[in-house]
């Protein structure tokens, strides 16, 4: 029952059958068909998806030792028990600020990250061309608070081998007013991806999730929107859009698509833009809200809430067949905000 409910979440599967049945395999101990599926991926951030389940992996440290125990030093096996240690580590830590979090929170959360280092640097050593192993070095470094200097190291070798949307993501935070850097450098990586990024990317959210960071804490507002049109941020945050989640080159059903769409539907749901969610929510029909962002806010904007709050705002959208639509041609029949 615990692997059912694992596997078979709307977040998790997306319509990817494949993830299912590797983590199927896993769980029953047919490890080289497990392999032999993860091998089978056409692209890395396809397989990223597939491991990056291993933070909440059913029964524990013991799952995946067992199959370090018939394949020692195996970067597959030890890919997962990495990223199981990371995702243990955040657990621990949980999304309290750092002057809420006991001593005991600390030193766990520290003692996992430094055994999720050790592993996962093997593997980055042992599999020179895999970009997954540097996305949880990217998360263990922002958790241990290692030297800018290393993070922008661990940062290129993710971006030469692959963009993985999670590593960009992790980076954001590296470089936002919350960490180590500033809104400023936060927005001059957002932007940078942008240019960088092809139409039809979901790495475009990135500029979403700066938008939503931008202002995460700051839930007195009366009106976020304005509060966004006053850095100027409001007009990059609806270009994403148009080249990301409301391109025609989107897949939907990519990845990482539900994490862009996520990222997109809140942002417009925080900064007033409720028109264009119903063109997104209906690509989310067939899923549930990734855990970030939304499990950073309370209240009316958790996870459970949001989710509900806008299956029930755009019940209607959501009947209906998607037919995507610029946001040129939404400002110009005046449906934003």
């Amino acid at each position: 029952m615990a692997a059912r409910a694992f596997y078979d979440r709307r977040e998790l599967t997306l319509r990817l059958t494949d993830v299912r049945r590797f983590w199927v395999d896993v769980m029953a101990g047919r490890y080289d068909a497990a392999a032999e599926i993860y091998e089978g991926q056409t692209d890395w951030e396809r397989r990223a998806h597939m491991l990056g389940l291993a933070r909440r992996i059913p029964g524990g440290s013991e799952t995946v030792d067992r199959w370090l125990s018939q394949w020692p030093g195996h970067p597959l096996p030890l890919t997962i028990k990495g990223l199981h240690l990371v995702g243990q580590a955040w657990q621990v830590r949980t999304t309290a600020t750092a002057e809420h979090l006991s001593s005991d929170q600390l030193d766990g959360f520290h003692r996992r990250l430094r055994s999720a280092e050790q592993v996962l640097i093997k593997v980055a050593k042992a599999d020179a061309e895999n970009p997954i192993p540097w996305t949880g070095l990217l998360d263990t470094g922002l958790g241990l608070q290692i030297s800018r200097e290393e993070y922008e190291y661990r940062m290129e070798q993710l971006a030469k081998r692959f963009p993985l949307y999670s590593g960009f993501a992790s980076y954001l935070q590296f470089v936002s007013d919350k960490w180590f850097g500033s809104h400023e450098q936060m927005w001059e990586f957002a932007d940078s991806v942008n240019e960088a990024a092809p139409d039809g990317s979901p790495l475009h959210a990135i500029q979403a999730d700066a938008s939503i960071e931008r202002f995460l804490y700051r839930q007195d507002l009366i009106s976020p929107q304005r509060a966004l049109v006053a850095e100027g941020r409001l007009d990059p945050l609806l270009r994403a859009a148009d080249r990301s989640v409301l391109h025609s080159s989107f897949d939907p059903d990519g990845p990482a698509a539900i994490q862009a769409l996520s990222s997109f539907v809140i942002a417009f749901e925080r900064y007033g833009c409720r028109r264009l969610n119903h063109h997104l929510v209906p690509m989310l029909r067939k899923h549930w809200m990734a855990e970030y962002p939304a499990r950073h806010f309370r209240g009316p904007l958790s996870l459970t809430s949001t989710w509900r709050g806008l299956s029930g705002r755009y019940r209607l959208a959501a009947l209906l067949p998607f037919r995507r639509r610029s946001v040129a041609s939404v400002r110009r029949i005046g449906e934003l905000a």
